[in-house]
């Protein structure tokens, strides 16, 4: 999540199995259950829960893998969970306190940004443990990796009026529990730095994000192997699902995976596909940010 135009980006993978043709599982859905507030999800068909998503109370949610060793079947699974605060939550505040009086059951770095906040909040969890960050957070900042030789190596580089996430964590709870390398050249930390590149270089120049922005950072860090800057005959990486979104203004850009086997191109080297929530968002979505 960054200030200015207050986007957010989210990209998704997993192993490339399907069922059925790719075209015909991809889906959007907006949910207006009663009571609650109306909501867009993206991922497949028959899928209940949210891999990511945006509200019309201006939230939007993400998930990252973190790969830990405490892990649980009693808790509230973490698709069903997403879309609750999106169904549920106003503001981070709100969200915040629907995640702390419900239990993880696995690790993951999930993110929920708000654009009445104009902030994002970072829960890096395991199982019975969540650890909170926002922009610039002490944890984060030099926090080192430790080579075998005794070598220290910075790895933390927060930013003010920023905060990101690719699948490895900063708190010293969560980092003694990972399972993969948190080494400077791992390949979530390379994608760390690419998004702190790219924000920091913004913030040098004082320039505020725009639209196309986000979604030049959103396709670059997605996983498509180790080029991350080469979309061309791509069938490295498992990135099947990205997205960026405007919240403030009721905008979603998605993307997923397309083809098979030697033809299969990874979501972020695909079309965005333009989503104007505010044909969908009403009087009745409880939102400051909802339209006519």
């Amino acid at each position: 999540a960054s200030r200015g135009c207050c986007a957010v980006v989210t990209s998704w993978s997993m192993q490339r199995a399907a069922l059925l043709p790719s075209p015909c599982r991809r889906t959007p859905t907006t949910p207006s259950p009663s009571g609650a507030i109306t909501h867009a999800t993206l991922g497949y068909v028959g899928l209940v829960g949210a891999l990511t998503g945006i509200s019309a109370a201006g939230l939007t949610v993400h998930e990252a893998n973190l790969e830990e060793n405490e892990i649980t079947f009693s808790g509230f699974p973490w698709l069903l969970r997403l879309r609750y605060i999106m169904e549920h939550a106003k503001s981070i505040a709100d969200a915040r306190t629907l995640w702390e009086n419900t239990n993880n059951t696995v690790g993951f770095n999930h993110m929920v940004a708000s654009a009445s906040d104009l902030t994002g909040l970072v829960m890096e969890t395991m199982f019975n443990y969540t650890a909170y960050f926002q922009d610039f957070d002490p944890r984060e900042n030099g926090a080192t990796y430790e080579y075998a030789n005794g070598t220290s190596v910075v790895i933390g580089f927060p930013l003010q009026q920023a905060v990101w996430r690719t699948n490895h964590g900063y708190d010293p709870i969560i980092r003694a529990h990972y399972e993969w390398s948190q080494a400077p050249d791992s390949w979530s930390m390379q994608r760390y730095m690419m998004f702190y590149d790219f924000f920091s270089d913004a913030q040098t120049a004082n320039q505020q994000l725009t639209e196309l922005d986000a979604l030049t950072i959103t396709s670059i860090a997605a996983d498509k192997g180790n080029t991350p800057y080469q979309c061309q005959d791509n069938t490295s990486g498992s990135n099947v699902l990205s997205a960026t979104y405007h919240p403030a203004e009721a905008k979603m850009f998605a993307a997923w995976e397309n083809g098979h086997k030697d033809t299969w191109r990874p979501a972020c080297c695909n079309t965005y596909a333009y989503f104007d929530l505010s044909r969908w968002w009403n009087e009745d979505s409880t939102s400051s940010f909802a339209k006519q």
